[in-house]
């Protein structure tokens, strides 16, 4: 049997088995760079698209149709980007861009001003997808006014929504924009705000799978986002945490944290690190969501940060490894989700296919 014909038959057999139907999905992350270029003759985004490049990026977006989008850093040009979307997705609360007002350029001058928006926008389809429960907290942390990223300018924090897929499965979306820069003082705030973000996932005692997506300004090998943020919510030992770009790109293996920066302009985007990311969670038992297949495009240049993308593949159910140790002795063929095979058992959702044709999924930890 060719390969693309048995990835068929391993999603009909997915499907026979399922109580729904499976999903297939995509999300994108994207920082649009929303700031103005200038303010009152005071250049304060030079490079950034403007609303003419702002438009630009709303029909880029339109012409990718992805089916969920993660946007940071939209201000001032929110409407110039939604003229292209509008139709096709529903948005969550529009927090604002930066006005100018003279209370507002006293209070810069004493520094004690701070727009109260986050610059977070989340975005789904309108015919397929629900969401609900919108709600936003506020970094407890954030450095910088005029230097250092500026982070206390604006109002960070990240962002939670319940997203229905159309076979019905409910996810947990968070959206987030976390501190900037590279000093002392933002790598300590970044710390804290995953250790808030770790805290407040935990504590929503859901079931559901989780996708965190967002301009995160991490980098592995800086911040150390294993120890704060992943293997704690895996030592709970309620689930399971992935990064896209570690599981599709790197072979599951996490870069060093302290080693030299990844970047992408030389090693490009597969080998290279980049902020925005895109990570999920799974329950142990339950519904589940898989990476499949991550993009960046290397040839946008509409703003600072490319697009990241990934297509995710769910399933309502999956029993894990431990469960089925015993059917797991036997002669198998192991296959991912999407029918690739795979030597030995990976980490996230398995497919074990044995002679007689009974299919197992597994869950490998």
């Amino acid at each position: 049997m060719r390969p693309q014909r048995f990835r068929i038959a391993v999603a009909l057999l997915l499907a026979a088995t399922s109580t729904h139907a499976q999903d297939t999905f995509t999300v994108c992350a994207l920082n649009v760079d929303g700031l103005p270029t200038e303010i009152l003759g005071y250049s304060l985004n030079p490079d950034g698209p403007d609303a003419d490049g702002s438009y630009a990026i709303g029909r880029y977006l339109a012409a990718h149709n992805y089916d969920l989008l993660a946007l940071s850093e939209d201000f001032n040009y929110h409407d110039t980007i939604m003229v292209s979307l509008d139709t096709v997705y529903n948005a969550g609360t529009y927090r604002g861009g930066l006005t100018v007002t003279i209370a507002n350029i006293v209070a810069f001058l004493n520094q004690t001003l701070r727009f109260d928006t986050d610059g977070l926008e989340f975005l789904w389809k309108r015919q397929s997808f629900t969401a609900e429960d919108e709600s936003w907290i506020a970094w407890t942390d954030c450095h910088g006014y005029t230097t250092d990223g500026a982070d206390s300018v604006i109002t960070k924090g990240f962002r939670h929504y319940t997203v229905t897929l159309p076979s019905e499965i409910e996810l947990d979306v968070y959206t987030l924009h976390m501190d900037a820069g590279d000093s002392d003082e933002d790598n300590a705030c970044r710390a804290s705000q995953l250790t808030q973000l770790r805290d407040t996932i935990l504590l929503s005692d859901t079931a559901r799978p989780k996708l965190i997506m967002g301009d995160t300004n991490c980098r592995y090998t800086r911040d150390d986002i294993r120890t704060l943020f992943i293997e704690p919510i895996e030592q709970t030992g309620l689930y399971t945490v992935q990064d896209a770009w570690v599981q599709l790109c790197q072979n599951g293996i996490y870069p060093t944290l302290g080693a030299s920066a990844l970047m992408a302009e030389t090693l490009g985007y597969t080998d290279g690190e980049v902020v925005d990311k895109i990570l999920y969670i799974n329950p142990v038992s339950g519904a589940q969501i898989e990476a499949t297949d991550i993009y960046f495009d290397a040839d946008y240049t509409l703003g600072d940060h490319v697009p990241v993308a990934v297509t995710f593949c769910s399933t309502p159910s999956a029993i894990t490894a431990t469960a089925a140790d015993s059917n797991t002795q036997g002669p198998c063929r192991i296959y991912a989700l999407d029918g690739t095979r795979r030597p030995t058992l990976q980490p996230g959702i398995n497919v074990l296919r044995y002679p007689n044709g009974t299919t197992v999924k597994v869950l490998q930890r």
